[in-house]
């Protein structure tokens, strides 16, 4: 059911909104109606799926936080600081040269197989080559 709207109109869920936004046709008509005939199908037909398909299996709730043992937020803040140093490399260096910087870093760790010291030096003289 959901591939159906991608195969036809090339829209997921959040472009159909920003092409609706802009006011594409094909966003508006076929876009919005498919995500209603769609929502309406999946609640027509939940306790029959709930029943049979969703209760097949186990699904766990596991978080990274959860695997290591520590506050969601010692996962969150490191994640949205990577993050934003990645996007504003990329910014910054252009794309060719983030591609190069990746390939690097991934070289210097499989050459370190988990020396953390020689790797962070690695990792900074790598890094300072590629920015200034």
């Amino acid at each position: 059911m959901f591939g159906v709207g991608f195969a036809l109109l090339g829209y997921c869920p959040g472009t159909v909104a920003g092409g609706a936004g802009q006011g594409a046709l094909d966003a508006v008509f076929g876009g919005i109606s498919g995500m209603l005939i769609g929502s309406a199908l999946f609640a027509t037909f939940y306790s029959s799926l709930n029943a049979r398909i969703l209760k097949k299996g186990k699904f766990a709730n596991i978080t990274l936080p959860h695997l290591l043992g520590v506050n969601e937020w010692v996962v969150v803040v490191p994640a949205v600081l990577l993050s934003i140093a990645a996007l504003g490399l990329l910014e910054y260096c252009g794309v060719l040269i983030v591609l190069r910087f990746i390939f690097v870093l991934l070289h210097l760790l499989n050459r370190i197989k988990g020396d953390l010291f020689s790797f962070l030096s690695a990792f900074s003289k790598t890094l300072l080559t590629f920015v200034m």
